[in-house]
């Protein structure tokens, strides 16, 4: 569920043709094919919106390297991202609006990618999730809760209703708010690199013990194996 607005870090293009002024580049000259990022960190993680790794280095890379329902084109104009799928509001009054995942789309090791996929985008970024299921109560400030999350306050967390709802297929969540809210287009489930949040054993039985759907389970299950492989 991406809710913050991310400094962009400097991007230097390395290009003969930029050393002199004036100077014309052969048509047949090599393509300049690297792009040298200049930051202040090293990059240490794809989880920018967890407290540990909220530096702008990881939140570039992450954003480059996820995928979302939406971008930002070169002009800085948010673009829906119809590759994946659609989102559209759906009621007023209650204010909801429904993300529909294109059919076919996997992940890399080839399993469907679903709308209870998005789930897990809620869970992050719910306080009264986190409470429920045992994960800590994000606004105590003498203990951090069990995921660290900079969704916690946001947008999201402060005018969602309940659980978001699936369609039959499974392939559409449904997400009800408390009010129309004017950036609901970037409010929602946020780009697809959510599954690389890190949770125990303690905290995964939550999740399947709190959330009414056993559907849960394969996002848990991929979720596991990115965690080892990562270690």
């Amino acid at each position: 569920m991406i809710k913050k607005n991310i400094a962009r870090s400097g991007l230097a293009l390395v290009a003969a043709s930029a050393l002199l002024a004036g100077t014309v580049v052969p048509a047949n000259a090599a393509k300049r094919t690297t792009i040298a990022i200049v930051t202040s960190n090293e990059l240490s993680g794809l989880n920018s919106s967890v407290n540990g790794y909220n530096l702008t280095i990881n939140g570039d890379v992450g954003y480059l390297s996820g995928n979302g329902f939406y971008y930002f084109d070169d002009k800085k104009v948010l673009k829906r991202n119809t590759a994946l799928g659609s989102y559209k509001i759906v009621s007023q009054k209650p204010f909801k609006v429904q993300y529909t995942l294109n059919k076919g789309r996997v992940w890399s090791d080839g399993t469907p990618i679903t709308a209870v996929d998005l789930l897990l985008s809620h869970v992050v970024s719910s306080s009264t999730y986190s409470v429920a299921s045992g994960l800590g109560d994000p606004t105590d400030g003498s203990q951090a809760p069990s995921f660290d999350s900079l969704g916690y306050g946001g947008p999201y967390d402060r005018h969602h209703v309940g659980l978001p709802t699936l369609s039959a297929d499974k392939m559409s969540a449904t997400i009800e708010y408390d009010a129309a809210i004017p950036d609901w287009e970037i409010t929602g489930p946020g780009p697809l690199q959510f599954t690389l949040w890190f949770c125990s054993l303690r905290e995964r039985k939550s999740f399947r013990a709190f959330l009414p759907i056993r559907q849960l389970e394969p996002s848990l299950k991929r979720l596991s194996l990115l965690i080892k492989a990562s270690i």
